[in-house]
């Protein structure tokens, strides 16, 4: 019995002295390496669908001789082989999508074959769940992203920027660009590009830049001729940790229908890497930081430790310039000089959290 009184204390003492005793001076936190992968294909050769390629091919994709990839069939005359095409063209490696910051530019052709009386469908650049193939019956309007008995489920987990040369009823017109997640019918969002003199059927290389930044959540689309000059010409918010997993397949997808085109890829770079801490306090605010944190933000794992404490803290007190100053600095981190005041209550459809009583 002794002997088990004298465990108990021994347990009792060392619980207290781990809880309630004085705590080690706070180590800052250490942000990761910036993690980065950035792909370069200035050209494709004929190999670039072989079994050693880092690209994978399916559906109606073909590597030509000349340089680039054919996501569809090239045009032949009086042939109905090229109708109702899908082809799929991914990066073999799985890729981070957030928190990161992403940048891709690629350069297409869309040429008409000769046989048809008119053009489709369009091409697409996509961010996957996985490295298979497109879906079954996902020609036409689906632009090998999705098919009738997929369309609108939220469990797609897919991003595509869709380049669409046919005009169906619910699409603005024959040349457009347009943002779709779970359906090409409802896209997020869709401009046409008449304003932009661009004319995705005129046979012209056309090179596209898409920028997105993971912690302001703003998308950025560039579009241009060849060696033209590009032309930002849509920017908007968008948070794609809703919308794809943490890791993506990226690539391309292209598709034919009734009319029929070639859609020929002809260069592609992408580059993503995780924005390190010290460019999330520059590109947010504080408070913006305490609402990730205090609302289950997906970001939130890569927020954790001393910053979590810091920005706690300073939610919950008045501002001290000083204060923060000096602990950010300790970590090797910087903030703006003025960032915006804290209000006094923090709410979101997740959670709310009021500020302490002092």
């Amino acid at each position: 019995m002794f002997l088990l009184l004298l465990l108990i204390a021994n347990f009792l003492n060392q619980a207290y002295s781990t809880n309630y005793g004085p705590s080690p001076a706070p180590t800052p936190a250490i942000p990761p390496l910036p993690f980065s992968s950035e792909l370069i294909f200035p050209k494709f050769d004929s190999d670039a669908c072989s079994a050693s390629s880092p690209l994978t091919c399916t559906g109606a994709v073909t590597a030509s001789d000349h340089g680039y990839l054919s996501l569809t069939p090239e045009p032949q005359p009086n042939s109905l082989l090229n109708h109702n095409q899908v082809g799929r063209v991914l990066y073999k490696y799985p890729l981070v999508a957030w928190p990161a910051i992403i940048s891709t530019t690629f350069t297409f052709r869309i040429t008409v074959s000769p046989s048809s009386p008119g053009y489709g469908d369009g091409i697409t650049f996509v961010m996957a769940p996985d490295g298979g193939p497109s879906p079954p019956y996902s020609y036409g309007s689906f632009l090998g992203l999705m098919n009738r008995s997929t369309i609108g489920r939220r469990n797609l987990r897919q991003l595509a920027v869709e380049f669409d040369t046919y005009k169906n009823d619910f699409d603005i017109d024959g040349n457009h660009f347009a943002i779709d997640t779970i359906s090409v019918e409802q896209s997020i969002i869709s401009r046409s590009l008449n304003d932009t003199g661009i004319n995705l059927k005129s046979g012209r290389d056309i090179k596209v830049r898409i920028d997105y930044n993971g912690w302001t959540k703003e998308f950025e689309i560039s579009v241009g001729y060849g060696s033209d000059s590009l032309v930002k010409f849509s920017t908007f918010l968008m948070d794609i940790s809703y919308v794809v997993p943490k890791s993506v397949y990226v690539g391309f997808t292209a598709s034919t229908g009734a009319f029929t085109e070639s859609h020929k890829l002809l260069s592609w770079e992408f580059l993503t890497r995780h924005a390190s801490l010290k460019e999330v306090l520059i590109n947010l605010s504080i408070k913006d930081l305490v609402h990730d944190l205090r609302c289950g933000s997906s970001d939130r794992d890569f927020l954790t430790g001393d910053l979590e404490v810091l920005l706690l803290h300073v939610h919950a007190a008045p501002y001290n310039p000083t204060m923060v100053s000096s602990r950010i600095q300790q970590a090797d981190f910087s903030i703006p000089e003025s960032p915006p005041s804290l209000a006094s209550n923090l709410n979101c459809a997740r959670c709310e959290y009021q500020r302490p009583v002092p």
